[in-house]
């Protein structure tokens, strides 16, 4: 299924009445005919799992269940995944969030020509995608720079690169548009995907047991993720470490706070129990992470100073 069947499928799921040819034309740029063609070819792939885009000329296009049972799980899966999507800004192609995966995974040199051979596009297409691709990294302070000696690559700091991972990652597990026939094992790997250890589950239960343990601070489940994603990364990418640089300010405040002791214990934890490596500069990083995400601090609020504040969120 390629973009404009995924975008003709998504809205038609996501309305709660019939969208007549030429507004779904309007709403996927794409011309009548080229709509009404493709609604073709996404019935031959949706119709082994009960439900297809049923068209008539009175009415227009809308999903037409033809087997709840096997329909709806599929349905409301995908349905999901859209609320997800609305979250992300993903505004271009689905080949530039690959670019920027690709860029930031790669174990050799990358040209715009190697980028051409890999999308089967032309090298005019790959460089408008690469300035889409500059537009999406400017927001994390990070750039693309080409080299003839050393080709493609990402150039900023680490602190910025992981922050931008973890939204890159997030975009790859909810994309309704990803291509199997490109292997991504080696993005994956960054977030030791596919391992034997389910590393996710294994960090998430002891940042989960500690937080609980020191009941100081609390997380939004949706920001959770990028705490345990980011400490997978300070693994996979931990000769980077040492490119992380906060000022004295930053590194004093982190040390002041609750969040420090919960971040030491965290720690020690994955020292103990999956083998991480020394390196106890990640413990002020897990501080300043917590410090923006948390959503309750028991120590700032039972302090005067910040009473009104709570009251009022």
């Amino acid at each position: 299924m390629n973009e404009l069947d995924a975008l003709i499928l998504k809205i038609l799921l996501m309305q709660n009445e019939p969208i007549v040819s030429k507004s779904l034309a309007i709403m996927c740029d794409a011309a009548i005919n080229t709509v009404r063609k493709e609604i073709e070819i996404i019935n031959d792939e949706i119709e082994d799992y009960g439900f297809i885009i049923a068209s008539k000329k009175s009415i227009g296009h809308y999903i037409e269940i033809i087997d709840e049972e096997k329909a709806r799980p599929v349905i409301n899966h995908l349905r999901y995944l859209y609320e997800r999507n609305k979250r992300l800004d993903l505004h271009y192609s689905w080949k530039v969030y690959y670019i920027i995966r690709r860029l930031f995974s790669m174990n050799e040199m990358i040209t715009v020509d190697k980028l051409a051979d890999e999308l089967s596009s032309s090298d005019a297409v790959i460089k408008k995608e690469l300035r889409h691709a500059k537009v999406v990294l400017k927001d994390y302070n990070l750039s693309i720079v080409n080299s003839r000696t050393d080709g493609l690559y990402i150039k900023g700091s680490e602190w910025d690169k992981r922050l931008c991972l973890i939204y890159q990652h997030k975009n790859y597990k909810v994309s309704m548009y990803v291509d199997e026939d490109l292997n991504e094992q080696s993005f994956k790997s960054l977030f030791l995907d596919g391992t034997r250890l389910n590393y996710y589950v294994k960090v998430r239960d002891i940042v989960v047991t500690e937080m609980r343990q020191l009941n100081e601070i609390s997380i939004a489940s949706v920001n959770m993720p990028k705490i345990v994603n980011y400490i997978l990364l300070s693994m996979t990418r931990s000769k980077f470490s040492n490119e992380i640089i906060f000022t004295d300010y930053q590194i004093n405040l982190a040390k002041r706070g609750i969040e420090y002791e919960l971040a030491r214990l965290i720690y020690y934890r994955l020292i103990d129990e999956i083998d991480y490596d020394k390196n106890d500069s990640i413990i002020v990083e897990l501080a300043i992470l917590f410090m923006c995400f948390e959503d309750m601090n028991k120590t700032l609020k039972h302090d005067l100073n910040n009473q009104r504040y709570y009251d009022y969120c």
